[in-house]
């Protein structure tokens, strides 16, 4: 007997208000999207549930939602609480939609405030901040010991105060899971400073290439011309653009031609045959056209 491969199915777990509602939702579950914002900007939930009995009770706004995400054969991963929003109920077919936000974002984090910062370093504006929402603060150890000679937040949030001083110093702020963060942008790091792991991927992970990715032929002709010189053939002139890089172009799949002819020989700027050098690229390069 020939049996099918068991592959990885996704899984999650839900808790509102800290009741498991994971086994009453499980086979209503339409979709589950978890958006996770960059920045301080807070990270949205949305949940689409089958109510085609009428028996789903809709939680009340303000209800706090956990949610835990992962793989049937790697187990799940706390992603936080979102706290609801919005709620929808819609038909026919009912449907009820929840969405929830993140519940990090703690209330007054976007009320604009008045006050001056002297001599103090980056993390010392960070604890400060953490401290007054009951955050734990992370902070890069080298972006922590920046320091701040002056610094006045005028009718400034403590939210857009820490995303512009991020933003100033090429690092990224956030709160993830009761947690502030400032990390320097693109380090591979974790919070807690330790270094992301590679990951290799290959055919059997699977994935979706893009309709028409074999419509390019392996080998193409270059456009374009070969030289910087400003010299042309007799009966053209160059017209110099900012670079002269060759850069190759399609082959149509139809007629197995190429739209453009081959470069021209080192020496001279541009092929005396009018087709030649007439396509434009994202980088610039010299254009031929007739006295």
């Amino acid at each position: 007997m020939i049996t099918a491969p068991r592959h990885p199915a996704p899984a999650f777990r839900l808790a509102v208000d800290g009741v498991d509602i994971t086994p009453k939702v499980n086979n209503r579950l339409l979709s589950l999207t978890l958006t996770d914002n960059r920045g301080l900007e807070a990270d949205q939930l949305d949940i689409s549930l089958s109510d085609h009995d009428g028996r789903l009770s809709i939680p009340p706004r303000g209800a706090i939602i956990n949610l835990w995400l992962g793989w049937s054969d790697t187990g799940l991963v706390n992603k936080g609480t979102y706290t609801v929003d919005e709620t929808e109920h819609s038909g026919t077919p009912d449907v009820l939609t929840l969405r929830a936000r993140s519940a990090d974002l703690r209330a007054g984090f976007t009320r604009k405030r008045e006050r001056s910062w002297h001599g103090v370093t980056l993390a010392d504006v960070v604890r400060t901040i953490a401290q007054a929402y009951s955050l734990q603060p992370v902070i890069d150890l080298v972006l922590g010991a920046v320091g701040l000679a002056h610094q006045d937040q005028a009718n400034e949030s403590d939210a857009n105060l820490l995303t512009r001083l991020a933003t100033e110093h090429d690092a990224i702020a956030s709160v993830k899971a009761g947690r502030l963060l400032l990390l320097p942008v693109g380090a591979s790091q974790t919070a807690s400073g330790l270094a992301l792991p590679h990951i290799n991927l290959t055919r059997k992970d699977g994935g979706r290439p893009p309709a028409g990715s074999q419509q390019t032929a392996t080998a193409t002709p270059a456009c374009g011309c070969t030289t910087t010189t400003p010299t042309a053939p007799s009966g053209w002139k160059a017209i110099m653009a900012q670079r002269t890089t060759l850069k190759p172009c399609a082959m149509s799949q139809q007629t197995k031609t190429a739209p453009c002819r081959p470069p021209a020989a080192s020496g001279s700027a541009c092929s005396a045959d009018p087709p030649a050098c007439r396509i434009r690229w994202p980088v610039a390069a010299p254009i031929c056209s007739p006295k």
